[in-house]
């Protein structure tokens, strides 16, 4: 069984003295420790989060299982979720791939919460696990070392992005007329939050593949006829026309950590970045 890991053998002992105040007999740290490696314990980070329904049936009693059975099996099935967003990514793969021709298809699964299968998970977890033990952090560029060397063999490429390198694609699936479509190829209703699955290939430029349960065999699709944008051509503009500011009121409360005999934020070059933050003129 594995415990919390802000939890460590020094602190259990600790509290379990605390709960055996004015008891005569107390266990000592070696004894603690022993017991505890007989009763098969250890401390651990998943390197991402859990699903509750499969820890809920993984680690729940006969009952419990024979309870959640039939809903499990269908969730290890599935473990998928579309969400409303699925035309905007699928009119994104549709100009990833007119950008690219060498590249023959692009396909997507949406997994349910928790339970993502990405080469990233170890990542993120490296990366948490780096910031964490980084101390104070007071500027977004004092991140780049940080994140860079959180795999110290082989470190990160961090690619710093500005908000121009945003594209907006959401107006090019309007564009594309892809709501409009409500009935694919085969004849069935098109209902995007149901789908589980997108695919676009180089061979048919004009057709979104997708299909409601990755148990079903075979792609259906939809076909975006009279589209008149050739999108290896578009440019898609950007999604923030300028850079995003914070509330007037966030602001405020930042410049104050700069303020004071003993401000939190000290270091003048520290303050001059929250001081130029672009933000609101009004409170919200």
């Amino acid at each position: 069984m594995y415990l919390h890991p802000d939890l460590n053998l020094r602190k259990m002992h600790y509290l379990d003295e605390l709960e055996k105040v004015g008891r005569v007999e107390k266990p000592s740290f070696h004894t603690y420790r022993r017991v505890f490696k007989a009763k098969n314990l250890s401390f651990h980070s998943p390197k991402k989060d859990q699903c509750s329904l499969c820890v809920s049936y993984r680690e729940g009693n006969d009952t419990v299982k024979h309870k959640l059975k039939a809903r499990y099996d269908l969730h290890i099935a599935e473990k998928t979720v579309a969400t409303a967003k699925t035309r905007i990514v699928a009119s994104m793969l549709l100009h990833s791939i007119s950008k690219f021709p060498t590249i023959e298809e692009i396909s997507l699964r949406f997994f349910e919460t928790n339970h993502g299968q990405s080469e990233g998970d170890s990542a993120h977890s490296a990366i948490s696990r780096a910031i964490s033990k980084a101390g104070n952090v007071f500027l977004p560029s004092q991140l780049y070392p940080i994140i860079s060397l959180a795999r110290r063999n082989s470190p990160y490429k961090v690619v710093p992005m500005k908000f121009s390198d945003f594209k907006d694609y959401k107006s090019l699936s309007k564009d594309l007329r892809i709501l409009s479509i409500r009935i694919s190829e085969s004849g069935k209703n098109v209902k995007w939050t149901d789908v589980m699955e997108v695919l676009v290939t180089q061979a048919s430029s004009l057709k979104i593949f997708f299909k409601n349960s990755h148990l079903e065999p075979e792609y259906d699709c939809i076909v975006l006829k009279r589209l008149n944008i050739d999108l290896s051509k578009l440019e898609l503009p950007e999604l923030n026309k300028e850079q995003p500011k914070i509330s007037c009121k966030k602001y405020k409360d930042l410049v104050s950590w700069c303020q004071g005999e003993t401000p939190v934020i000290r270091l003048p070059e520290h303050q001059q970045f929250f001081l130029t933050l672009p933000h609101s003129d009004e409170l919200a």
